[in-house]
């Protein structure tokens, strides 16, 4: 029997599930549907779990054995939320041996593993955790995008929608932002914007998908579009600060790790970022991340059966 561990990374857009070996060779990777219990119903992540695990088990080999499972999910905020991850994968796996994490702990685990640092997501959502040389751990942001998500692509597409109207009210300057998001969503008007993106981008994940018009614009120098990935870098800036001072990071060399598509494909924010962290903390390095969050879980899991 090949004995084997499953780590999944279950974001708010969609949840990357990875098999290895005891030595951490990759046997499966499988991607599925969001898992995020915040942004969705149990339902939903419940189907797209069993979804995923169905068509991972194909590509799986026939004699394996799961001995850990450790999942980290962007919804994981309070113990009920862990209580239905804990018992919906023992039940799907048969493993009993089963950890729950927030999706930061995992992204935070997968580069640094035991090292002192800080961890940034800024995808659909956001969410900021560290851990010092004494292994006391701090989580920021991270509460959901009716609370927070500050800097995230989600908080991004609601500042471009609220600049555009402003600008078509007159209590703001022509942007170019407009132009590319009546392009971008196939209306001809403001008006016809406001009703396309309440039916068709009520979805968290949907509305996030139209934060990339800022960035089209500021390309072509719009000032309103600078402004809104500017504030965006400073949001994702003080989620870091709040963890690097309450854990006395800078007192010593540590590494701050990148993660999501916002602090990946927007060259504003992400040097603006890393400007603000350079300028505050000179002893910092900051470092796009190497590696996906899944293995953050496949190193939870491999580290529970060594114990």
């Amino acid at each position: 029997m090949l004995k084997c561990v499953m780590g999944i990374d279950g974001g708010g857009t969609k949840t990357l599930l990875r098999l290895t070996d005891l030595n951490g060779n990759v046997l499966v990777e499988q991607t599925g549907g969001l898992s995020n219990i915040c942004a969705s119903t149990r339902e939903v992540v419940g189907n797209n779990l069993n979804e995923l695990f169905r068509a991972s088990k194909e590509k799986a080999p026939k004699d394996m054995e799961v001995v850990a499972v450790a999942i980290g999910s962007a919804g994981v905020v309070d113990r009920d939320n862990v209580l239905f991850f804990k018992e919906f994968l023992r039940k799907v796996t048969g493993c009993n041996n089963v950890i729950v994490q927030n999706d930061a702990v995992i992204a935070l685990y997968a580069n640094l593993e035991n090292k002192p640092g800080v961890s940034i997501t800024a995808g659909t959502g956001s969410i900021c955790c560290g851990k010092n040389r004494a292994g006391d751990f701090h989580r920021v942001g991270g509460w959901g995008h009716l609370f927070s998500d500050e800097g995230s692509a989600y908080a991004i597409a609601i500042s471009v929608l609220s600049e555009i109207l402003k600008s078509h009210d007159g209590r703001a300057q022509p942007t170019l932002m407009t132009e590319k998001m009546l392009s971008l969503t196939g209306v001809k008007t403001v008006e016809e914007l406001v009703s396309v993106v309440y039916a068709d981008y009520r979805d968290k994940s949907a509305l996030a998908g139209l934060s990339h018009v800022a960035d089209m614009a500021c390309d072509e120098n719009d000032n309103a579009a600078r402004a809104i990935l500017e504030n965006a870098a400073s949001d994702l800036y003080y989620m870091c600060k709040a963890v690097i001072d309450k854990l006395s990071l800078s007192e010593n060399e540590f590494t701050v790790v990148l993660n999501g598509g916002v602090l990946k494909n927007s060259r504003v924010v992400m040097d603006e970022f890393t400007r603000l962290i350079h300028k505050n903390y000179p002893k910092s390095s900051v470092t796009q991340a190497m590696k996906d969050a899944a293995w953050g879980s496949v190193y939870l899991a491999l580290d529970s059966i060594k114990r």
